[in-house]
């Protein structure tokens, strides 16, 4: 927002064409050289914010000033024998499974032979017609226990088509498909193995009239694979990750250590001993969401 506009949009470049004009932001380039992408609430220009998850943001054009309503959601455990979480758990997958109604001429199922991808297979009430993708290193295909020979004794099991794509590197030059990632994803992520095809996976669903595809995010971890380590090691019930902006042109310059706060950027939360650090807050909006930009384009 400036004094006489008021940009908003779900692409950074966008923005930045309106404004007409770009201004380095030095905490999404510390992020990004230490974490791979470009941090909570950050985008590549200084001016542009991130809207928080379940928010809102109300424009006065007689005042011209804004109102930003946030309404976190905040997630603590509660304390429950294991068979009672387990029958709720199962309990909302059937209730969200039970109202999922898919065009299966128009979308994918994403197979990968694991626990995550089979139990939506399993769960799926109406599998007719159901198309099933698998995708990885054209080699990946002659090993007994990979992905791709797992998701296709599924499929063959369960009755449902099923198509394998190779992930191996695009024969066009490499800026070429580096040039596509940028602009596809908006440089929101250093996470690129997975596209090095030049995005011919999405772009042969989409020319094949495929307007989606149904997977699943594991949610388990809380922050990242900093966090994941350390979590392991030691099983911490708080964290810190601390990001900074100094010396960025010639050290990484992202550090965790266990404490009793959470810094995210410049803001901190504090969270009672035992609570868990919501995926909502960082990985979905900063990592996958990064991801599924460019899967969109």
């Amino acid at each position: 927002m400036t004094d006489d506009l008021f940009v908003a949009s779900t692409s950074q470049r966008a923005i930045v064409t309106a404004l007409g004009s770009y201004r380095p932001n030095r905490d999404a380039i510390a992020w990004m050289l230490s974490a791979g992408n470009l941090g909570p609430g950050l985008s590549w220009d200084s001016r542009i914010r991130c809207l928080p998850g379940n928010s809102r943001v109300v424009l006065d054009r007689d005042s011209w000033s804004l109102k930003e309503i946030v309404e976190r959601i905040e997630f603590a455990p509660r304390h429950a024998p294991d068979r009672t979480h387990r029958d709720e758990f199962i309990r909302a997958l059937r209730e969200v499974f039970g109202k999922l109604r898919i065009d299966s001429e128009t979308w994918n199922l994403m197979l990968s032979g694991g626990l995550d991808s089979r139990c939506i297979l399993l769960m799926l009430e109406n599998k007719s017609g159901l198309r099933s993708v698998t995708w990885g290193l054209a080699s990946a295909q002659q090993e007994p226990k990979s992905d791709a020979v797992v998701a296709r004794k599924l499929a063959d099991h369960f009755g449902i088509a099923h198509e394998y794509f190779a992930t191996d590197i695009a024969a066009e030059s490499i800026s070429t498909v580096f040039d596509r990632l940028l602009v596809a994803g908006e440089g929101r992520t250093a996470t690129l193995s997975a596209y090095m095809d030049g995005c011919r996976i999405w772009g042969q669903l989409f020319s094949s009239g495929i307007d989606g595809v149904i997977r699943v995010m594991s949610c388990s971890v809380p922050i990242g694979c900093i966090a994941n380590r350390m979590f392991a090691a030691s099983m911490a019930p708080c964290f810190c990750v601390i990001t900074t902006t100094s010396r960025v042109s010639t050290a990484s310059s992202a550090k965790a250590s266990t404490g009793r706060s959470i810094y995210i950027g410049v803001r901190a939360r504090h969270y009672r001993p035992g609570a868990i650090a919501s995926p909502h807050e960082y990985r979905c909006p900063v990592i996958w969401a990064a991801l599924n930009d460019i899967k969109s384009a």
